[in-house]
């Protein structure tokens, strides 16, 4: 794994990442990094990941892409990808620089070769928010429903109230992971969720008897705009939820 770093302000603490990679839209994702950078008087790290899973794929003989726009298959080889890698990259730092001094954030930006899975053990941060896996950018920085795995860890109730307090008056949903009923009511008792209604009367939320993240993000009838989860949650399940969530993923420390 090689990684390159720009120097850039020294971040402050604490620190809020945004990784995105060559497959992703990052505008709403580094906006909404940025809200809660500025909502927890922290500094922005920009992380551009290159794929080391694409780039493997490139350098296969025969490999093809095709263009979004026009439809036109070209090779997919090295050379093109780190071209395009390079773009997506300066268009990435430019939009954190104007996100972070738009807010007044300490920022810094770095670039890192890896794949996806291994990027959380790498990156300390007190979230690391990490672009979609199915490069579907998000529409807006604000996401509607909000699938918690892991919220009695007081690492994921202080990120969720980072991000209803960076969300504007409207309709909120909350899917509660649990394993059971009594695990249930003790996390409903711990986020307090009447008193946080009367704060944002759009919030409403159900719990679900699931911790499997395949099972979760597969069904149709959830379909988060945001994930959260806690930095202890075993590999397999942090894997899991960068390899299939069509929304960022937020790794709560």
């Amino acid at each position: 794994m090689t990684k390159t770093t720009e120097a850039a302000p020294e971040p402050a603490s604490p620190v809020i990442v945004v990784g995105v990679s060559a497959i992703a839209g990052p505008a709403a994702v580094i906006q909404l990094a940025a809200m809660l950078a500025q909502l927890r008087r922290g500094s922005l790290h920009g992380l551009f990941i290159e794929d080391e899973d694409l780039l493997n794929v490139a350098g296969l003989p025969f490999s093809q892409e095709i263009l979004q726009f026009g439809g036109q298959a070209r090779d997919f080889s090295n050379l093109n990808l780190e071209r395009t890698m390079a773009r997506l990259a300066a268009e990435f730092r430019r939009l954190l620089v104007q996100q972070a001094e738009s807010r007044s954030l300490s920022w810094t930006y770095s670039s890192i070769r890896s794949n996806r899975g291994g990027l959380v053990e790498t990156t300390p941060a007190d979230l690391l928010i990490i672009s979609p896996a199915a490069g579907k950018s998000p529409g807006t920085a604000i996401p509607q429903r909000i699938l918690l795995l892991g919220a009695d860890r007081p690492s994921v109730q202080k990120a969720l109230l980072s991000v209803l307090e960076a969300s504007r008056p409207g309709p909120i949903e909350l899917i509660i992971a649990t394993t059971g009923r009594a695990v249930a009511d003790k996390i409903l008792e711990q986020l307090n969720l009447n008193q946080l209604q009367q704060a944002w009367p759009g919030l409403n939320w159900r719990t679900v008897s699931a911790t499997d993240p395949a099972q979760l993000l597969t069904t149709a009838k959830l379909r988060p705009s945001l994930v959260v989860l806690p930095r202890d949650s075993g590999p397999s399940d942090i894997n899991t939820c960068l390899r299939l969530a069509s929304c960022p993923v937020v790794v709560a420390s």
